[in-house]
């Protein structure tokens, strides 16, 4: 379709943007880094025929069809140009200013989208999902945005414009029951999310929402989120192993993990607990003690999924340079109901043996008479729970009796690891 352009967005694309024009003929160009004023730009010239090498933040087909091996050189603008790829300059981060000129997320789903078709687990059905800010302060080895799309300047949405959404939510979706920040960390600056619960609190709005955090919240700010209407927090534990939270620079001390654990269920806030198998130092003796740590710290509900390796970002590239993808094609990366595939397999552990670690922490973890006790008590007495308790519990079942019985093997914590590259 020569009237048609095609422009790829995303993590993938811009930590490969050569290579994904090399191996998709189809796309006409991909967008690097935060797209949204990329792609405005990008329409606004091909709208009126302007030349697309003013268009920040675009690589794009120039010439020659695209070869794997290939020159690239620098232009006087300091943009790159070569093998028939045009790699403008970067378009500059979005500031906080800016992002309070553009139009809530969740307006625009109201126009566009039935929220009903869309569950997130640990979440009240039915939600929207906003961001309030972009970029994150920390460094941890393995997140994908902040190594290649939003980076590690955190940029953020005014107080006021953050609660207006809420607000507005309140006032035009009425059938919303929990609202999901989906920022990197929300909570990365304490006097930030204060200041949010406070003007929450201040305009009485009756409103439920659900963030992403990291366990070193102290119990005042915990005792202020849920007063302002806080539900749960999802956070990456990750590891029982210090030496493991340490190789991945997460940032974060075991004990403070255990006095957060105590503090979230003295003040009332919910956890979705996410646990991380495959890291540098993994062995089968940490993933039980990571099993251990998760069924101790007891949170609301639990995530367990190996280590997932995304281009561009520290992790992926050690797991290159050290032998353990089980493979360069991407096709190989998902399975055929879309979901990941594994991609690692270490000098411990094959990826096999990180899925089974996967699943015996399910199992362990959800299949504790207490718990599941305690989660019939919760859907009895609290009924706004009781549908996203249905359809997690439905998908855990399903899941359980398609794929985990024929995987896990009583004798995983005994059998000499088959270590290599052993797909799975």
């Amino acid at each position: 379709m020569p009237d048609r352009f095609f422009a790829m967005v995303g993590t993938h694309v811009t930590a490969l943007p050569d290579r994904s024009l090399i191996e998709a003929p189809a796309v006409d160009a991909v967008v690097r880094g935060e797209q949204d004023f990329v792609v405005r730009d990008l329409a606004n010239a091909l709208g009126n025929g302007k030349d697309l090498s003013k268009v920040r933040g675009l690589s794009y087909r120039n010439g020659d069809k695209p070869q794997a091996k290939y020159r690239m050189n620098i232009l006087e603008d300091g943009s790159k140009e070569g093998n028939g790829i045009k790699h403008n300059l970067d378009m500059p981060w979005i500031t906080g200013e800016e992002l309070d000129k553009m139009k809530f997320s969740s307006e625009v789903y109201s126009r566009h989208l039935n929220i009903e078709d869309y569950f997130y687990p640990s979440v009240l059905y039915p939600e929207v999902t906003i961001i309030t800010s972009r970029g994150c302060y920390y460094r941890c080895t393995f997140c994908k945005f902040p190594q290649t799309i939003t980076g590690h300047e955190g940029r953020t949405r005014s107080v006021k414009n953050i609660v207006d959404e809420f607000q507005w939510i309140t006032d035009n979706l009425p059938q919303v029951k929990d609202i999901m920040i989906e920022d990197d960390t929300m909570t990365q600056d304490r006097k930030r999310i204060m200041e949010i619960c406070d003007e929450i609190k201040n305009r009485h709005l009756n409103v439920t929402w659900t963030c992403n955090a990291r366990a070193d919240i102290d119990y005042d700010v915990l005792k202020n989120m849920k007063q302002a209407g806080c539900r749960e927090v999802c956070v990456g534990f990750e590891s029982a192993s210090q030496e493991i939270l340490n190789n991945i620079r997460k940032g974060t001390k075991v004990e403070k993990i255990r006095q957060f654990a105590k503090d979230t269920k003295k003040a009332g806030v919910l956890v979705h607990g996410c646990f991380m198998l495959g890291n540098m130092g993994e062995t089968k003796e940490t993933i039980k003690q990571t099993i251990d740590f998760a069924k101790e710290l007891d949170p609301d509900t639990a995530q367990f999924f190996p280590l997932m390796l995304y281009p561009g970002t520290e992790a992926y590239k050690w797991a290159d340079q050290n032998g353990f993808l089980t493979s360069t094609n991407w096709s190989d990366w998902l399975k055929m109901d879309g979901t990941h595939n594994t991609n690692l397999s270490t000098d411990k552990l094959t990826a096999k043996e990180l899925v089974e670690g996967c699943d015996r922490g399910r199992v362990e973890f959800y299949m504790r008479p207490t718990y599941i006790g305690r989660k019939v008590f919760q859907g009895l007495t609290n009924p706004r729970e009781f549908p996203r308790l249905f359809k997690s519990g439905k998908t855990f079942f399903k899941y359980l009796k398609e794929h985990v019985h024929n995987r896990i093997n009583s004798d995983f914590w005994t059998k000499p690891s088959q270590v290599g590259n052993a797909e799975f």
